[in-house]
């Protein structure tokens, strides 16, 4: 009998090594997978920067070694949950004019989001992107 419990506390031990809780950036049985590279590719959408919308195209790429960091077109980003990012405070370049932008967005299933605030000499504005992934 007591060989029996011994051998299930061993079992248990090594199933619940191999199945650890992950950060939310990584998954994978021993979190040996960045979740960011879910997200890496090529989506087309709809760009809205305040009443104007127009077919646009971003790309999502890796900027670093950071596993929580992407680049998305040309604005950085930063995961903050296994779907959701922040676009922490950044110059963006929209059409030849600089911006300061700063916000979010999500990936949902095939799907980007992201939203941000724009400031352009002290006026502010929104813009907001909505793509599928190809």
């Amino acid at each position: 009998m007591r060989k029996i419990i011994v051998s299930a506390i061993i079992a248990t031990t090594a199933l619940s090594s191999c199945e650890k809780e992950c950060p939310y950036y990584m998954e994978g049985k021993k979190c040996e997978n960045e979740v960011r590279t879910n997200y890496l590719g090529t989506y087309d959408g709809v760009l809205t920067v305040g009443n104007a919308s127009d077919n646009a195209t971003s790309v999502v790429s890796v900027i670093s070694t950071e596993p929580k960091h992407i680049k998305i077109g040309n604005l950085n980003a930063e995961l903050s949950s296994k779907i959701g990012f922040n676009i922490p405070l950044q110059d963006w370049v929209l059409n030849g004019t600089t911006f300061q932008a700063e916000g979010n967005g999500s990936f949902e299933n095939t799907q980007l989001k992201f939203s941000i605030i724009l400031t352009y000499q002290g006026e502010k504005g929104a813009a907001a992107f909505i793509g599928n992934k190809q």
